[in-house]
């Protein structure tokens, strides 16, 4: 039996690697995936990725601002695979020892490119926010990602 086009599939979730404290960052394993998601591209999702990935973010204690660059990133990047892409769309974000990596897939062909928009459009900005935020971005077509570097430890809060 299928499922009529109304219906929407849940998203498919992976837990952080490692239990976690909230509010305390844990010792990361060289690699940690932090989450991955997988949903038809419908913009309703880009809220749900924003918002997933701020919260994993915010419990691996990272940085505000960088929280914010990487947030955008996504938005950006899920936002591109649901208008550009096809099929299925799958957001992964993983943080390792001194990177937060998101990558972004769907089944298109096509690669991601850096363009300038014209002055008044209101679209074709996505992919020169990620360049200008991350840094190293790439695209091979079924998958576009980009890194930023975090520190090893937890900003905390000004010496006494």
């Amino acid at each position: 039996m299928s499922q009529s086009p109304t219906q929407r599939r849940q998203p498919e979730r992976l837990a952080p690697q490692g239990e976690q404290v909230p509010g305390k960052r844990q010792d990361l394993p060289a690699t940690a995936v932090a989450f991955q998601m997988a949903f038809r591209p419908d913009p309703r999702w880009v809220s749900e990725t924003r918002s997933t990935t701020a919260a994993f973010l915010q419990r691996a204690a990272l940085p505000e601002a960088l929280v914010s660059d990487v947030v955008l990133a996504v938005s950006e990047l899920v936002t591109n695979a649901i208008v550009h892409g096809e099929g299925d769309v799958c957001l992964q974000v993983s943080v390792e020892s001194e990177e937060v990596r998101v990558s972004v897939s769907d089944q298109s062909p096509e690669r991601a490119v850096l363009v300038q928009a014209e002055g008044d459009r209101e679209s074709g900005r996505g992919v020169l926010l990620v360049a200008a935020f991350a840094q190293a971005w790439g695209s091979s077509g079924a998958e576009t990602w980009c890194s930023f570097r975090h520190p090893e430890k937890p900003v905390t809060g000004a010496a006494a």
